[in-house]
This record gives structure tokens, sequence and C-alpha cells, in this order.
């Protein structure tokens, strides 16, 4: 190939490349371009994902609203005594922007010295962290049963 018959179609090239319009210049000599916002999609924090939290740790529990059956056997002649219970977990907004309080609760239907066998722990959900902030639980005595 003719390198003089090349050079002409690459000036072309140079000249047509540099022929493009010229940035907007705003009454102070200086560039200004349409700035594109390009936020990333906001994922709100909400009651399901606090409750999935939560539920990680304590895969036993069932979803906000429902209730799950369980028994357990205790004490006495054999067989033994079958005794049920359920679980639930309850969600409700905190007072704090994007933190929620969920409660688990554990219920025996059964009452040792009329108390009722109950567990409930409560926790404090945030985007970023799962504290446990209050629980109290007296649902182990039922292996005392005999």
């Amino acid at each position: 190939m003719n390198l003089k018959a090349l050079l002409p179609a690459v000036v072309i090239l140079f000249a047509a490349a540099g022929c493009s319009p010229a940035p907007d210049v705003g009454h102070t000599g200086t560039e200004q371009h349409a700035l594109q916002e390009t936020k990333a999609p906001e994922s709100a924090f909400d009651e399901t994902e606090a409750a999935e939290a939560v539920l990680r740790d304590h895969p036993d529990f069932p979803q906000p609203g429902e209730v799950k059956e369980i028994e357990t056997t205790t004490g006495g002649e054999y067989p033994g005594t079958k005794v049920k219970g359920t679980l639930s977990t309850k969600v409700e907004p905190s007072q704090e922007p994007d933190t929620y309080i969920v409660t688990l609760t554990k219920q025996w239907n059964f009452t040792i010295n009329d108390k009722e066998l109950i567990g409930t722990w409560q926790y404090e959900v945030t985007p970023h962290s799962v504290q446990l902030i209050d629980h109290e639980d007296n649902t182990d005595l039922i292996e005392i049963v005999k």
C-alpha cells in the first residue's frame, strides 16, 4: 500500500474527529456539564427484613403473624405426658427510624404452681445490628415435670 495515498485519509479522519461541538460555556467562561445523578436504588429497611435478621438465628420460630404448634413429652408414667405449646413472632416499629422490635414468644399450654410457662425474647433490629434488649424465660420448667 502506498503511504502517500494513505496520508490524506488519515488527515481527513483527524479533522473530522476535531469537529465536535464546543462544550457549553456559561457567563463565567467555565464549562458547564449536565450532571447525571446515578444514585443506587434505596432499599428501605422494613419489618420483613427485621424479622428475617432475627429468624436466621432462631429458625424454629415462624414468620410474623403466624403461630407454630409445638409439642414435648414430659415425665409421668410411660409414655409420658404430652404437652403442647406455641411459637410466635411479632414485629413492631420502634420510635427510632429504621428500627424495629422483634419479639419471639414460646408458650407451653401448662402451668406450674399457677405460673404459665412462657418465654419472650425482644430484639432491637436496625439495618446493621440485632441486639437482645429483654428476655424472660421459664419454659425450661417443663423439664422438671415428673
